[in-house]
């Protein structure tokens, strides 16, 4: 679609309307936050957040697409807020992102079908393989709380996924806005980590006090793990590592401001898992990068080194020297003996039971990876081991065959100059490829960056092959029969 095409979709009354409803939702998050009816918000932000997205989405699927991804990236700092000002647990603010990614499902029905085509193999194999593990959990008679809890990780990556396929006629106005989003967002959370390090609001030191994460720190200003809006290091490392690589191609100058705060961020993050699939993509983007992309990315990279050394020369300066260092000796780290550890003794363990143990499993019961005397790995800990136990070999088989696939379409061919802006997204599935072994890169969080990545890659790759040979680029059905089959929002369902 034309520069000027996307320009129109920016500027029509729906995309406008969407503006202002999407500036409502956070001048009325904003204002409950900071009142003492900060309560409210326990219930109240998801049932906005998905009434708001499903206006949003009917007047303009690109402005939908950002306001999804801010849902994922802010959700739970306004948990912590929340449970911080208002006491109590508010963990159903959570639940927001999910919500919002089922709109477009929920609304397109009819559009399911559509999967059967090459782009959409990718999502309807996933999507099987899941529906694998919920199976088995129910023949096992896993807690159905659990079950619907972790099918919804599982499943609102692919939903999003189904999204920007069934609205690819749109693909690069949804690009745009995504593009804009992660911009924004990596500079917000890059400066909130800063600040988080510096300061650490009292929230955040809530949080690190009662989140059963052990392995974020202390609750003392530079004595923790960064993981400013998100719930872990291991989730802020995923969103910045892709919010750097799309800054990267960005038009936007706040690009030269969020790229050197998100690095900054990620150091801090102490996720040395993060930082190997981040040089894995970095490396991927410097064999294709056009040469003027290669001159500012040296660029950014010198500001980042500045603002990585002003860090170590802080109170963690000796612990960040110290993880740094294992890189070179993984065989000295006490992390990296224990994911190895845990690998050796669970994928035996497959052997006896090879149709898995089905979504729902119940980290406390004697069947939990976690569970084999601690020497185990949590399902959290690494996608493989997620995929494996939680979908079965049979499952896993199928789901793995959905994510193949997508690469196999999505890699295909040459990036040439006039497709280069689906490197970023090839290097963000590279660095979570990488990232899989040590971080569930497959079920949310992580698993949005990995699918929206994927989708997009699948999408485009497949545009590409029919303008080259001559074909105009495949419409959704329904906007085939549309007097507007450019996909310009319309606010008409």
């Amino acid at each position: 679609m034309t520069n000027v095409a996307i320009s129109q979709t920016r500027t029509s009354p729906n995309a406008r309307k969407a503006a202002l409803l999407s500036g409502s939702f956070v001048l009325l998050t904003a204002g409950l936050l900071a009142s003492p009816a900060a309560g409210p918000l326990r219930y109240g932000f998801p049932a906005l957040a998905f009434l708001f997205a499903f206006f949003i989405f009917r007047l303009s699927r690109p402005f939908y697409a950002g306001f999804v991804v801010w849902l994922w990236m802010l959700a739970p700092l306004v948990r912590r807020i929340v449970e911080y000002r208002a006491g109590g647990a508010a963990s159903l603010i959570i639940a927001s992102p999910f919500l919002a990614c089922a709109v477009p499902a929920l609304l397109n029905l009819t559009g399911l079908g559509e999967l059967l085509s090459l782009e959409g193999y990718p999502v309807l194999f996933a999507t099987a393989g899941v529906a694998y593990g919920v199976g088995i959990g129910l023949l096992l008679h896993n807690p159905l709380a659990l079950i619907a809890t972790q099918l919804a990780f599982w499943i609102a990556p692919l939903l999003f996924a189904f999204f920007v396929f069934r609205f690819r006629s749109q693909v690069q106005e949804i690009r745009a806005s995504i593009e804009k989003a992660f911009v924004w967002g990596t500079l917000f959370m890059g400066v909130y980590g800063l600040y988080q390090y510096l300061v650490l609001a009292p929230w955040d030191a809530f949080w690190i006090e009662n989140a059963p994460i052990t392995s974020i720190g202390f609750a003392e200003p530079q004595q923790m793990r960064v993981f400013s809006t998100m719930n872990s290091p291991q989730s802020l490392a995923g969103f910045l590592v892709a919010g750097i690589f799309i800054a990267l191609r960005s038009r936007s100058k706040v690009k030269w401001l969020a790229i050197p705060f998100a690095s900054l961020s990620l150091l801090l993050t102490q996720s040395r898992t993060s930082w190997v699939g981040f040089v894995f993509g970095v490396v991927y983007l410097i064999f294709y990068l056009p040469a003027r992309q290669k001159l500012q990315f040296a660029v950014f990279g010198v500001l980042s080194v500045i603002l990585v050394l002003a860090a170590l020369q802080g109170p963690q300066k000796e612990v960040l020297k110290a993880r740094l260092q294992t890189l070179s000796s993984p065989n000295e780290d006490g992390s990296f003996l224990a994911r190895t550890t845990g690998y050796a003794v669970l994928l035996p363990e497959m052997l006896t039971s090879p149709f898995g143990a089905g979504l729902g499993l119940d980290p406390a019961s004697p069947d939990s990876p976690i569970s084999k005397n601690g020497e185990g790995l949590g399902i959290g800990d690494s996608a493989v081991i997620a995929i494996l136990f939680s979908l079965g070999i049979p499952g896993a088989l199928v789901y793995i065959t959905g994510i193949g696939t997508a690469l196999l379409i999505g890699f295909r061919r040459k990036a040439g100059t006039e497709w280069t802006d689906l490197l970023p997204f090839r290097a963000i599935t590279v660095a979570m490829a990488v990232s899989a072994l040590a971080v569930d890169a497959v079920a949310a969080p992580g698993g949005v960056v990995t699918w929206l990545a994927l989708s997009i890659c699948c999408i485009d790759s497949v545009a590409q092959d029919r303008v080259a040979i001559g074909q105009p680029v495949a419409a959704s059905s329904n906007e085939r029969h549309s007097p507007n089959p450019r996909g310009l929002p319309t606010g008409s369902m």
